[in-house]
């Protein structure tokens, strides 16, 4: 309801007007709450509907905590989930991903609540919001809902919103082994793609040290954000900082051979900045799918992807006898379940190899007592 203020009369309750609250001339159910600070002033109206003597109760009770809470800074300032949704990206460093979230916001939540108002934010705004995107996978449901949540917490922290309108009945929870694609032949396929690497990239050591990060362990973001400060090729030893690794912590590895041979290659004389700099932009690269199309080419893997060669990397190592607590290290987790996402599935592949020559066995045996 718009506010007008000759529609308002001063609130009375006991022969007593009542500070701060007016009450609709028509309709006796509608409060205005108004509340004076720093020479400005803060407005809610309010249906408040039960006995008379209970709604007045409830809007003085109504009224004592909207002047508390603009008195501890809450909702200063009106702002739409849209506005909070740009400040959240402005805090993010500007990559890929960042340009990927807009898309997704864009199309899948600016039309139902972008324009709201974020303490008019219902649960149920976030059931449209959820029931729009229903026949979406759920890694893309539960990547919506953290877009979502990201933007209402920032809107808590900074005193827009008391708490969150979310419930637990907007909690996505995806199959992490399903959304695994299962490697068969790890091993010889680990071989193929390295090969290919040194191959292709034999005369050009920034991609090659690139990829040869990336069948290491290291994450596609992690080694394009990579500055020369946080590499000592006289230690052989390197740091993912924390704002740039996907766990918060900083983390240290030891850089394996060929990817220090790739470096002392690339290697400036005054090394300072990033590693592997765009050299159109001189910023950081935001797209490498044709470096990553050559290798999918040359060894004819369809589904070869940079961040795949990490489930690459565990599986075939994990089935040449290296431990998963080594290979989590290696990976940079810091909960050790992560990689059985990886692992879990070299056991359904060793289970289908096991069924396999489990039957041969049988039949071999079945043919010998016949003889």
């Amino acid at each position: 309801m718009a506010y007008r203020s000759q529609e308002w009369k001063t609130a009375i309750y006991r022969g007593q007007s009542l500070t701060g609250i007016r009450q609709h001339k028509e309709d006796d159910t509608k409060f205005l709450f108004i509340v004076f600070i720093k020479k400005s002033v803060r407005k809610r109206i309010m249906t408040i509907t039960g006995e008379e003597s209970e709604r007045y109760q409830k809007a003085i009770f109504e009224y004592a905590q909207f002047r508390s809470d603009i008195y501890q800074g809450y909702f200063l300032q009106p702002v739409t989930f849209g506005e909070m949704f740009e400040k959240w990206i402005s805090l993010k460093q500007s990559t890929r991903w960042t340009k990927s979230q807009i898309g997704v916001y864009h199309h899948h939540i600016q039309q139902h609540i972008g324009y709201k108002n974020l303490r008019d934010i219902k649960a149920r705004d976030i059931d449209t919001v959820m029931i729009g995107v229903k026949s979406l996978s759920d890694r893309t449901r539960k990547n919506i809902l953290a877009i979502v949540k990201s933007v209402l917490m920032l809107a808590v922290d900074e005193k827009h919103l008391k708490k969150t309108p979310l419930e637990p009945r907007h909690s996505v929870t995806v199959n992490a082994l399903e959304q695994k694609t299962l490697i068969l032949d790890a091993m010889n396929l680990y071989k193929t793609v390295y090969q290919s690497i040194m191959r292709i990239f034999a005369i050009d050591p920034k991609w090659r040290c690139i990829f040869l990060f990336g069948i290491n362990g290291r994450r596609k973001t992690e080694i394009l954000l990579m500055e020369w400060k946080h590499i000592s090729l006289v230690d052989k030893t390197y740091i993912i900082p924390g704002r740039h690794s996907k766990v918060k912590q900083s983390l240290s590895f030891v850089l394996p051979g060929d990817v220090m041979t790739a470096l002392k290659e690339i290697r400036p004389d005054n090394p300072s900045g990033l590693v592997f700099p765009n050299q159109s932009t001189g910023g950081v690269y935001t797209d490498i799918r044709t470096k990553v199309q050559l290798i999918r080419d040359d060894t004819g893997w369809s589904q070869f992807g940079f961040h795949r060669m990490r489930n690459l990397t565990s599986s075939a190592l994990f089935a040449n006898g290296v431990e998963a607590g080594y290979l989590s290290s290696l990976l940079g987790h810091t909960n050790p379940a992560t990689l059985q996402q990886y692992l879990t599935l070299q056991r359904v592949e060793a289970c289908e190899i096991v069924e396999d020559a489990s039957q041969r066995l049988l039949n071999q045996r079945i043919i010998d007592k016949a003889i």
